[in-house]
């Protein structure tokens, strides 16, 4: 973020978001062009105006995003670092008119899920119609050979299995029905089929946004050991410190994987960092993974959240990204697990590009596609589609199936 040579702009007066930008010579549209939406969409002047003048917070993007954009962005135009944290307060205790809505401006990014395809099964009728005896779908993943390993995924795999095993800070990136749980599930799987040294403690804090260290040093105790957690947090420090230090004396190992982690505060990604700081002597005491959705690049990004680099320069970046050109290989793997029939029976090759184009959002402002080509959707279109080329009774599914579902 480059600083602006305005110099600082103290008002006398309480602050307010509009008082600001007419202190420090900027508009509506400059700010509302500093507010980054999932996506890189920028926020439209329009939504920024509903939440000033009427309490309405858009749908796409999380409140407490936009409110830390809006401060850096109010200190970067020359507010005092004060007034623009009062001024963004008082948006937020402002009563609202209604609840969040997606702003009307056909700028504004949509939210995917409302244009992707949801979840169907795959009906009796057209199992029958495809000669199927399995749901290809469901239940598909009973152990580590039912998982299709692109280079993208094997890549994320390798990078979290040496987090793991050697150290480190990671974090794990990818969209809702990327693969994040199955490749947890891989991690544990090969940990334990190895029987290797490694502890691996999960947070069981069902709202991520209210994990606090404390919380996280209660996790280490209890999957550590069957001591009771000390009641004041330099006890637990303390009691943490004795049980990693003891474990990592018999050499092993410590990682502390978080899910969800878009979710985390920024005091909460601060904290982290002295956790992967205790060491005994050379050694770190505990690697630690963060999974979770797009959302969590903003929460990484230096830019936004400078206040927390400390933690953010240290840590690793692995990113889940579409299937796309392994479209046709996914679904081949998940046909011949089953082993029924081959894929090229049910499908046209006609048909995968109609998947890929189905599933790529075209947003107007964005040069790139965003592609939601992932498992959980794959499965989802080509359920519908099977289901609709039965119902046609069609032989196979063919591109204009796929086009309308």
């Amino acid at each position: 973020m480059q600083k602006n040579s305005r110099p600082t702009v103290a008002l006398l007066e309480p602050a307010t978001l509009t008082g600001l930008l007419e202190a420090t010579g900027q508009t509506i549209q400059s700010l509302a062009a500093r507010i980054v939406q999932p996506g890189g969409v920028p926020l439209h002047r329009t939504a920024l105006s509903a939440i000033i003048n009427r309490g309405i917070w858009p749908a796409t993007t999380s409140q407490q995003r936009i409110e830390q954009q809006l401060v850096a962005a109010l200190v970067d135009f020359g507010a005092t670092p004060l007034d623009a944290h009062e001024a963004v307060t008082a948006l937020t205790d402002a009563p609202a008119v209604a609840t969040a809505i997606a702003p009307a401006s056909s700028k504004t990014r949509p939210a995917p899920p409302l244009l992707l395809p949801r979840k169907e099964m795959l009906n009796e009728s057209t199992r029958t119609h495809f000669r199927l005896f399995r749901d290809p779908f469901v239940d598909e993943i009973n152990e580590a050979d039912d998982i299709f390993q692109s280079p993208d995924i094997r890549y994320v795999f390798t990078a979290m299995y040496q987090t793991a095993r050697t150290g480190g800070f990671l974090a794990v990136i990818g969209e809702s029905g990327a693969g994040k749980t199955t490749l947890r599930r891989m991690l544990e799987d090969k940990i334990a089929r190895g029987k290797e040294p490694i502890t691996i403690i999960k947070p069981r804090a069902i709202d991520k946004a209210r994990l606090t260290a404390s919380m996280i040093c209660d996790a280490i105790v209890g999957d550590m050991s069957k001591e009771t957690p000390k009641r004041t947090v330099e006890a637990k420090a303390r009691q943490i410190e004795r049980l990693l230090s003891g474990s990592a004396n018999a050499n092993g190992k410590h990682v502390v994987l978080i899910e969800e982690a878009h979710d985390l505060t920024i005091k909460s990604l601060k904290e982290l960092k002295r956790f992967w700081e205790l060491e005994s002597g050379f050694r770190k005491l505990l690697s630690i993974i963060l999974v979770g959705q797009p959302e969590l690049h903003n929460n990484l990004n230096v830019r936004i959240n400078w206040e927390a680099r400390e933690v953010i320069n240290r840590c690793e970046i692995a990113t889940l990204r579409p299937l796309d050109t392994h479209l046709e290989a996914y679904l081949a793997h998940k046909f011949a697990r089953r082993g029924d029939i081959k894929l090229d029976a049910v499908f046209e090759k006609s048909a995968y590009d109609a998947m890929r184009a189905k599933l790529t959002v075209r947003t107007q402002g964005m040069s790139v596609p965003t592609s939601y080509v992932h498992p959980l959707m794959v499965n989802n279109v080509a359920t519908r589609a099977m289901n609709l080329a039965a119902e046609l009774g069609m032989p196979k599914v063919t591109a204009d199936v796929v086009s309308k579902v």
